[in-house]
C-alpha cells in the first residue's frame, strides 16, 4: 500500500477521486444556482440583444430616410446646375441675338413686370430697382429659360419653382404665378438669401448653395432653396435658384415611426429646428414653450400649423446636457447612435448628415418600446429551467462516474507510463549513462518530450565528444604557450629560447615549416634567427628580410598579422624566389612586439590544404609576444653583464689606485728616507722608517690579495653560504696573518638561497672593513640557525671607532648592510667603541619571504 502513495498512478488516481467528489458535492448547488444565474444573465443579455438589434435598426432606418431626403434635395440642386451650365453656354449663341422682349409695364406699387397673357414665365424687377438697358438686355438674353424651366421642374414633385435672377434683381419665374399681384412688394431680390448666398461676394468658391427654411412668399409652405451662381468666364451674371417644397418631407418624416411613442425631426447645421412633430417639442421644449406655440398657431397641435413657428427654433435652449452633446455631433455632420433620459424615459437617439444641404436627420425611440419583448423571453426561461436542472443533476452523476473511469484508463496508459519512462531515464543520464533512448507512442507533448529527450542525449554524447576535443586542443596549445613562456623565463640563452618556441609552434599548429625573423639595427634588416623544414631554394632568400620585403617584410612593416589561404595565389605579395609553385598552402605570419616596436615575425606555413583560423592566430599571437619578450630580455641580460665587467674593472682600478698604489709609493718614500738617514748615520731613524716599510708593506700585501680573492670566482653558488665563508677566510685572512674561525650552530640547509646571498655580501662587508680599517689580529665569525630565524655575527679586536662619527659621516658599507637586513624583515645591530674592537650582528626570520633584490657588490666604509 505503501507502494502505491509512492507512485505517481497513486497519487494522481487518490487526487482525481477526491477531486470528482469535491466537484460533484458542489455540482448540484452550483447548477442550481448557475441556472438562477442564467436565468438573470439570459434575460439581461435578450434585453441587451434587443437594444443592440434596436439600435442597429434605428440607424439603417435613420440611415435609409436620411438617403431619401438627401436624393430628393440633391435632385433640386442638380436641377439648378443644369439650368446655370444651360444658360452659360446659351448666353453668347446667335440665337439668342434673335429673341425679342416683349413690353414691359409698371405696376401700381412701382414694379416692373411683363403682362403677356401668352408668357411662360413670369418677370418682376422689384421698386427698388430702376430699368436700364443693361437690364433690359439681361432679360432679353434670359427668355432662353423658358424653354428649359418647364422640363426642369416636370423632373421632381417637389420643386414648386425655379427662376433666374440678373445682378441687378431682375427676375425670371417659373410657373407663371402672377409674381407682380402676389410677392410683397417691399421685398428686395438682392437682400434675400436665395440671392445674397450666390453672389460673389458670399459665395467666392461659385458653388451651389442652401439657404435656411423658410415659409413661401406666395404661400406655398416651408420650403428650401438651391441657390446656382451663374458666370460667363470671370463675370457674374445672375443667380439660378430653385425652391424646393418641406411640406412632403415632413409628411414622411411624421410616418416614420419605428415604434409607438417615436418620431423624427430635421436639424440644421447651426443647430436649429427644420422639422419636427409635435411629440419632439413635448420632449424637448419646455412646457412654457410648447403653450406658447400652442397660442401662436391658435390651439391646434397640426404639423402644418406648428411649422411655421418651431422652424429656425434653435436647440440650444433646450437643457439637457446629453442631448447637447449628441447636437454638437449632428451639427458636426457625424452620424451615430446616443442613449439617454429624455422626458423621464430612457431613449435613443440615431443621427445621420446630409451632407449636401448640411443637414441632420434624427430619430428618438423609447427603449422600453424597443425591449419589450424581453420579458416573454424572461418568462419563457423560468419554465425550462426547472426542468433542465433536474436532468442535468442526473446526466452530471453519470458523467463524473464514466469520466473516472476514462480518466483512470487514459492517464495511466498516456501519461503515467511514459513518465515513469521518462523518469527512469533520466536516472540512468544522471547516473551517467549517456546512451539512453525512449520509445516514442505517439505526437502528443509527451511524445515530443521523449523525442527531444532522445535529441538531448545524442547533443550530450556529440557535446562530450566535441568537449574533449576542444579541450584536447586547448591543452595542446596551452601546453605550448607554457612550454614558451618556460623556456623565456628560465633561459637567456636567445637561440635556446628560439628553437624552443618554434619547435613548440610547429607541433601545436601540426606544420612542419617556420621560420624566425629578427630585426638587426646595424644591417636595417630582418635577419634569419631560426628556421625549420625551410627548402634550400628558398633559405638563401630568407636569410636578410628588406622592411616591406615579401611576405615577412610586409608583416613588418605593417605591424599586424597576415593570413592566406593560398601562399601562391595572393597577387599582394611578391612571393619569395623558389615559392613560386606553391600552391593551396596556407600562411601565417605575426609581429613581435616588444615596448610598440616590432623587433621580428613569426611565420608558419601549412601543408598542403592547411588553412588557420583565428584562434591558431591569436595562439600565434601569444607566442610571439612571450618570444619577443624573451629575446629582448636575452639582450639586455648581455648587456647588463657587459656593463657589470667594465663596472667591476672600474672599481677594481679605483682600489688598487686608491690603496696598493699609495701604500707602493708610501713605501718607496720612506725608503729613499731611510737610505739618506743611514747615509747620515741616523741609525734610530733609520729603524723607525723601515718599520714603517714593513708595516705599509704587509698592509698593501693585505689589499692585494683582497683584490686577488675577488678577481676569482664566486664561491657562494658552488659551495653554499657555509664554505663561501670559509673559503674567504682560508683565503684571505689566514694569509694576512689575522687568526679568524667560523662557528656553525644549527641546520644550514635551512637557509633559503635567496638568503644566503644576502647574508654573505654583509660577512664579506664586516671581514673587509676589519682586515682594512680595524686592524684586527682576530675575528669570529658565528652563524646560528633556529626554527624562526637566522643570526650572523661578526666579531673581531680591532681598534674600533665611534659609531655617531661614523653614522654622520654616512658610512656606506654600514648603509648597505642595514638596508640588506630590512630588505629580508631583518635588523642590524652594530657594538662599537675606540678600542674596544666591532661586534656587528644581523638576525633574519626564516617564516617571511623576503623581496628580490639585486646583488650589489660591497663598498667599503
Amino acid at each position: 500500500m505503501a507502494t502505491f502513495y509512492n507512485r505517481l498512478s497513486g497519487k494522481f488516481i487518490l487526487a482525481l477521486l477526491f477531486f470528482l467528489f469535491i466537484l460533484g458535492t458542489a455540482t448540484a448547488a452550483v447548477i442550481t444556482a448557475g441556472f438562477r444565474q442564467t436565468q438573470a444573465t439570459a434575460t439581461d443579455r435578450s434585453v441587451q440583444a434587443l437594444q443592440a438589434q434596436g439600435r442597429d435598426t434605428l440607424l439603417q432606418v435613420t440611415r435609409r430616410e436620411a438617403q431619401l431626403s438627401a436624393m430628393q434635395l440633391n435632385q433640386a440642386l442638380s436641377l439648378g446646375r443644369a439650368a446655370a451650365d444651360f444658360y452659360t453656354a446659351a448666353y453668347y449663341d446667335h440665337h439668342v441675338a434673335n429673341i425679342t422682349l416683349g413690353p414691359l409695364q409698371q405696376a401700381v406699387d412701382g414694379g416692373i413686370y411683363d403682362p403677356n397673357p401668352e408668357r411662360i414665365t413670369d418677370v418682376w424687377i422689384d421698386p427698388s430697382v430702376t430699368l436700364t438697358a443693361g437690364i433690359e438686355e439681361n432679360l432679353r438674353r434670359s427668355h432662353v429659360l423658358d424653354e428649359l424651366f418647364p422640363a426642369l421642374m416636370a423632373q421632381s414633385a417637389d420643386v414648386i419653382a425655379i427662376y433666374f435672377m440678373d445682378p441687378n434683381g431682375a427676375t425670371r419665374y417659373y410657373p407663371r404665378v402672377d409674381v407682380a399681384n402676389i410677392i410683397d412688394h417691399e421685398l428686395i431680390v438682392t437682400e434675400h438669401d436665395f440671392f445674397r448666398l450666390a453672389t460673389p461676394t458670399e459665395n467666392p468658391e461659385r458653388k451651389s448653395v442652401w439657404t435656411r427654411p423658410y415659409m413661401d412668399y406666395i404661400g406655398k409652405g416651408p420650403i428650401v432653396t438651391a441657390a446656382t451662381p451663374v458666370y460667363v468666364g470671370d463675370e457674374f451674371i445672375g443667380v439660378i435658384s430653385v425652391d424646393v417644397s418641406l411640406t412632403r418631407l415632413i409628411e414622411r418624416l411624421n410616418q416614420l415611426t419605428p415604434t409607438p411613442r417615436s418620431y423624427a425631426l430635421i436639424v440644421d447645421s447651426e443647430g436649429r429646428l427644420v422639422a419636427a412633430p409635435p411629440a419632439a417639442l413635448d420632449d424637448l421644449l419646455s412646457k412654457e414653450t410648447v403653450r406658447l406655440i400652442a397660442q401662436l398657431s391658435g390651439g391646434e397641435r397640426e404639423t402644418a400649423h406648428v411649422i411655421e413657428f418651431t422652424m429656425g427654433l434653435p436647440l440650444r435652449q433646450v437643457g439637457n446636457e446629453a442631448f447637447q452633446q449628441t447636437l454638437a455631433n449632428m451639427r458636426s455632420g457625424a452620424s451615430g447612435l446616443s442613449q439617454f433620459e429624455l422626458a423621464d424615459r430612457d431613449v435613443f437617439l440615431s443621427y445621420v448628415p446630409l451632407p449636401e444641404i448640411g443637414w441632420s436627420l434624427a430619430v428618438v425611440a423609447p427603449i422600453a418600446e424597443i425591449t419589450a419583448q424581453s420579458q416573454a423571453v424572461a418568462s419563457a426561461i423560468r419554465n425550462e429551467a426547472g426542468i433542465t436542472v433536474r436532468w442535468t443533476l442526473w446526466i452530471t452523476t453519470l458523467f463524473f462516474g464514466l469520466a473516472l473511469v476514462a480518466t483512470v484508463t487514459f492517464t495511466r496508459r498516456f501519461l503515467t507510463i511514459p513518465i515513469e519512462r521518462l523518469v527512469a531515464a533520466t536516472q540512468k543520464v544522471a547516473a551517467g549513462e549517456s546512451s539512453v533512448s525512449l520509445p516514442i507512442h505517439a505526437q502528443d507533448e509527451l511524445g515530443l518530450l521523449a523525442d527531444s529527450f532522445n535529441r538531448m542525449t545524442d547533443q550530450i554524447v556529440q557535446a562530450q565528444q566535441t568537449l574533449e576535443a576542444r579541450v584536447s586542443d586547448r591543452t595542446r596549445e596551452l601546453s605550448a604557450l607554457y612550454a614558451v613562456t618556460t623556456v623565456a623565463s628560465r633561459s637567456l640563452d636567445q637561440e635556446t629560447v628560439l628553437n624552443t618556441s618554434l619547435n613548440q609552434v610547429l607541433a601545436v599548429m601540426n606544420c612542419t615549416h617556420g621560420m624566425i625573423h629578427l630585426w638587426d639595427d646595424a644591417e636595417q634588416a630582418l635577419k634569419l634567427a631560426v628556421h625549420c623544414e625551410i627548402p634550400e631554394v628558398v633559405l638563401a632568400d630568407m636569410q636578410r628580410v628588406e622592411m616591406s620585403e615579401g611576405l615577412i617584410g610586409w608583416v613588418a612593416e605593417e605591424a599586424a598579422p597576415l593570413v592566406l589561404d593560398d601562399i601562391a595565389a595572393d597577387p599582394r605579395i611578391r612571393l619569395p624566389r623558389g615559392l613560386e609553385r606553391t600552391s593551396n598552402r596556407g600562411f601565417v605570419g605575426v609581429p613581435m612586439y616588444v615596448k610598440n616596436r616590432t623587433i621580428g615575425v613569426l611565420s608558419v606555413i601549412g601543408a598542403q590544404g592547411r588553412r588557420f583560423n583565428g584562434e591558431e592566430v591569436k595562439l600565434l599571437n601569444s607566442i610571439a609576444d612571450q618570444v619577443a619578450v624573451a629575446v629582448e630580455n636575452a639582450r639586455l641580460y648581455e648587456q647588463a653583464e657587459q656593463l657589470a665587467v667594465v663596472e667591476e674593472r672600474q672599481r677594481l682600478a679605483r682600489e688598487l689606485h686608491d690603496s696598493v698604489t699609495q701604500s707602493l709609493y708610501s713605501v718607496n718614500l720612506l725608503s729613499e728616507t731611510a737610505r739618506r738617514a743611514a747615509a747620515g748615520s741616523d741609525l734610530d731613524r733609520v729603524s723607525y722608517l723601515m718599520d714603517r716599510v714593513g708595516e705599509m708593506a704587509r698592509q698593501a700585501l693585505k689589499e692585494m690579495r683582497l683584490l686577488v680573492y675577488e678577481l676569482r670566482p664566486a664561491a657562494l653558488a658552488q659551495e653554499g653560504l657555509v664554505g663561501a665563508l670559509q673559503q674567504r677566510i682560508d683565503t684571505v685572512e689566514a694569509r694576512a696573518g689575522v687568526k679568524a674561525q667560523l662557528r656553525i650552530e644549527g641546520d644550514p640547509l635551512q637557509i633559503p638561497q635567496q638568503m644566503e646571498a644576502h647574508l654573505y655580501r654583509i660577512a664579506q662587508e664586516a671581514l673587509n672593513n676589519a682586515l682594512k680599517h680595524a686592524e684586527a689580529t682576530m675575528i669570529t665569525v658565528l652563524l646560528q640557525i633556529e626554527d624562526n630565524g637566522v643570526t650572523l655575527t661578526i666579531q673581531d679586536n680591532g681598534k674600533g671607532f665611534e659609531l655617531e662619527h661614523a653614522n654622520e659621516s654616512g658610512g656606506i658599507g654600514l648603509k648597505s648592510m642595514h638596508e640588506r637586513a630590512q630588505q629580508l624583515s631583518g635588523v642590524l645591530h652594530v657594538q662599537t667603541k675606540p678600542g674596544g674592537g666591532v661586534s656587528i650582528c644581523v638576525c633574519l626570520p626564516l617564516k617571511q619571504s623576503a623581496a628580490p633584490i639585486k646583488d650589489t657588490e660591497p663598498v667599503a666604509m
